[in-house]
């Protein structure tokens, strides 16, 4: 299965803007569930944004807009999300759920 050969690279290698993937397989010897044992993240990028969520040493959304440093914290983001994506891409795989629930702050 083409997912499964996804989280096998991923458990093979390792990026500082990529949640770290320690082990997965299926449930059961014959189940069709299968299960991803990955690194916990305090949050996602959602809840960080809407102010319900904060997270130590890194200054919250609307306090970096306050001060007007709102583009140049959005900058520092999209760098890393990019950067994430950049090498997921140079293993030849997509992410297929990009959007900001699923970009999570790696503390």
């Amino acid at each position: 299965m083409n997912e499964l050969r996804a989280v096998d690279k991923l458990c093979r290698s390792s990026h500082p803007n990529i949640i770290e993937i320690f082990r997965h397989g299926r449930l059961r010897h014959n189940s069709v569930f299968y299960y991803i044992d990955m690194e916990l993240c305090d949050c996602n990028l959602e809840e960080y944004r809407q102010g319900r969520k904060s997270i130590p040493r890194v200054l919250s959304w609307a306090k970096a807009v306050e001060c007007g440093e709102g583009p140049f914290f959005l900058c520092s983001i999209m760098r890393q999300v990019i950067s994430g994506l950049k090498f997921i891409h140079a293993h030849d795989e997509v992410h297929r759920d990009l959007n900001p629930q699923n970009g999570t702050f790696h503390l």
